[in-house]
């Protein structure tokens, strides 16, 4: 949870709430207590966005 907390610039004790949220939601999956994963599909698209978002001017 370290990992996602970074990313969000949160605290590792707020992010626990919002990936439960998203693993119910099937966004992410748990594959083991505390580490989880994107969906294909949304790693595809989140690195999609990047990609968008680094040719912008």
């Amino acid at each position: 949870m370290a990992g996602a907390a970074a990313l969000a610039g949160l605290p590792p004790d707020e992010v626990g709430p919002a990936l439960r949220e998203l693993a119910d939601a099937h966004l992410v999956t748990e594959h083991l207590p505390g580490h989880y994963a994107l969906h294909d599909l949304l790693r595809v698209l989140a690195a999609e966005l990047t990609a968008l978002h680094e040719a912008a001017p």
